[in-house]
């Protein structure tokens, strides 16, 4: 059921991307079928146990904006702004949900990883985009949910991921996008 709700949620959000000022388009069916993946996967660990009930619309929302963001990134070499500033009160709202004790560790964390961000771009602006620094603030939300280590573990994993990347192409620069969506959500779910 998640599967099939996921793909119909995933289109909406490739259609909605495509009307946006400087609007991108998800190829194919991606936005679709990588949302349905994901929410499935999220209601099999749900399901198992592995992850607690509490926490599944925070791994779905991370899921929703994941998968549009980091085709975005790849494609484009952005994270458009409709997303990123979306990505905020809905990935706050159900890390509040899954944590209600938790909102000032929240907050601090999407700060934190926002901040610590945005001064990395004003240092090296090449190195790391605008859009970076935006999603590290919204990401930090779901993860200051889960506590500070989560926070820390964060960043050198996200790095980790780029680094991969980067190993793996041969083009000059590195979306940042996809190492920090796919560690935000790992350390969300697991």
């Amino acid at each position: 059921m998640l599967a099939l709700l996921g793909w119909f949620v995933g289109q909406a959000v490739r259609g909605l991307l495509a009307r946006v000022p400087r609007g991108l388009d998800c190829p194919g069916r991606w936005c679709g079928w990588g949302t349905a993946a994901l929410w499935s996967l999220t209601g099999a660990l749900a399901v198992t146990g592995v992850l607690p009930w509490r926490w599944v619309p925070a791994a779905l929302a991370l899921a929703l904006f994941a998968v549009p963001l980091v085709l975005a990134d790849v494609r484009a070499g952005r994270l458009p702004d409709p997303l990123t500033f979306a990505a905020y009160p809905v990935l706050g709202a159900t890390a509040v949900f899954a944590e209600p004790q938790a909102w000032q560790r929240i907050a601090a964390a999407g700060l934190l990883l926002g901040g610590t961000h945005l001064l990395a771009h004003r240092l090296a602006p090449r190195s790391l985009g605008a859009g970076d620094a935006k999603l590290a603030g919204a990401l930090g939300l779901p993860l200051g949910a889960h506590g500070w280590l989560a926070v820390l573990v964060f960043a050198p994993l996200a790095a980790a991921l780029s680094l991969a990347v980067a190993l793996g192409t041969r083009s000059r620069t590195v979306p940042h996008g996809p190492g920090m969506l796919a560690s935000g959500w790992l350390l969300v779910t697991l």
